[in-house]
């Protein structure tokens, strides 16, 4: 076994090893699937790299990349577009997260066959964009009346989308899961009967819940780093509410960031509350269901699906330069907004401090040196996996 097939084994052991082959078969189809399932491998890489640990403390994503962008409705109603995966998150240097995701930049932009001088347009955009709205310290967001372009059109289309559409594709009847290739699994039977009985403990114990019945319970495929974690879709209905919903359920790890810095991190009851902490800070407005549960000693991460939950379809904008740039901007103003709303909280420098660091210019050239050079180190370590 290679190096890098040896550190990703190390890092995935403990994990179902079914789903591992899938994740593995995921990764094996690009490179950019592959930068996204090795989030550990980035850390590990760059722990030692001064010139990013120096920057301020901030909350980061942890695990920032072009796919962890997408919409969701909040408690409010809205439908928003921002960061939609917490599960790294970690108080850490802020050039963390802003290098990540200038590093996919250049990964996703080769796979989906873009020129070298348009990927580095890109990267000088996002730099720019990021560093102009770090400087106004405005925290906005996107959402369906203030998107543009495609943004805009994706908003449109999932706030349109109603429970019923999401039931009527993922269930039978409203009274069965739909068990879909590489979506979903039946749970065995001993396991799905105790399992659900402990799920309709805490539905019952739970003030917004104790008038809903489990209906059906299945395990959960979905993204790339998390697979082979356990996860499931929880099916509820509530005849004095006369509603049916679903419910996700993704199991909470420590965050793979923690053992490759030095930062001193708040204090948690549980992975998945610091998981929750992250997601309610960063976005502007979280979701109507966001809460850390303990079912016999796991912590989950449990929220509502929703038929709103959507992304961009890269490979259909690859051969639109002016589509390309637009999301690229909005998604460097999405990174600096949610730094920006975390300014001082729970351990984090104020802002301050970090308009201090955005504005010497020379973190530009070093920053764009380090994104070129570590792509480079990405695709030896893809062609290496694939040995």
């Amino acid at each position: 076994m290679n190096d890098i097939k040896q550190k990703i084994s190390t890092f995935n052991i403990g994990r179902d090893t079914e789903i591992l082959k899938l994740k593995y078969q995921r990764m094996s189809e690009n490179s950019s699937r592959f930068f996204r399932g090795t989030c550990h491998l980035y850390y590990q890489d760059i722990a030692e790299n001064t010139f990013l640990a120096n920057s301020p403390k901030v909350w980061i994503c942890g695990d920032l990349h072009l796919e962890n962008f997408g919409s969701f409705t909040g408690s409010d109603g809205i439908c928003y577009f921002d960061i939609n995966d917490f599960d790294e998150s970690i108080l850490a240097p802020l050039l963390w997260d802003v290098s990540r995701i200038m590093v996919s930049i250049v990964v996703f932009g080769r796979d989906l066959k873009l020129k070298e001088k348009q990927i580095q347009n890109l990267l000088n955009q996002f730099f720019d964009v990021y560093i102009t709205n770090m400087k106004r310290g405005k925290s906005l967001i996107l959402h369906q009346n203030t998107a543009h372009g495609e943004i805009a059109d994706l908003l449109k289309k999932v706030s349109t989308r109603s429970t019923n559409f999401l039931l009527k594709t993922k269930t039978e009847k409203k009274e069965k899961f739909i068990i879909e290739d590489e979506k979903t699994y039946k749970l065995p039977k001993e396991f799905r009967r105790s399992f659900t009985d402990l799920i309709q403990e805490k539905l019952t114990a739970h003030e917004n819940f104790n008038s809903y019945q489990i209906l059906d319970v299945v395990g959960r495929i979905a993204g790339t780093g998390s697979l082979g974690l356990p996860r499931y879709l929880v099916l509820i209905y509530s005849k004095k509410e006369k509603n049916t919903l679903i419910l996700d359920l993704k199991t909470a790890r420590a965050s793979s960031l923690n053992q490759f810095t030095n930062v001193v991190q708040p204090k948690w009851n549980s992975e998945a509350e610091r998981i929750c902490f992250a997601q309610d800070l960063l976005q502007y407005h979280a979701p109507n269901l966001l809460e850390s549960w303990e079912i016999a000693e796991i912590n989950y991460v449990v929220r509502d699906y929703q038929p709103s939950e959507d992304k961009i379809d890269w490979f259909s904008i690859a051969d639109e330069p002016e589509n390309l740039k637009n999301i690229i901007s909005d998604f460097a103003k999405i990174l600096a907004w949610s730094q920006i709303r975390a300014c001082g909280r729970n351990g984090a420098d104020n802002y301050d401090i970090i308009f201090q660091f955005i504005e010497n210019q020379t973190n530009k050239s070093n920053l764009l040196n380090f994104v070129n050079s570590y792509s480079e180190k990405v695709k030896q370590d893809f062609d290496e996996f694939l040995m």
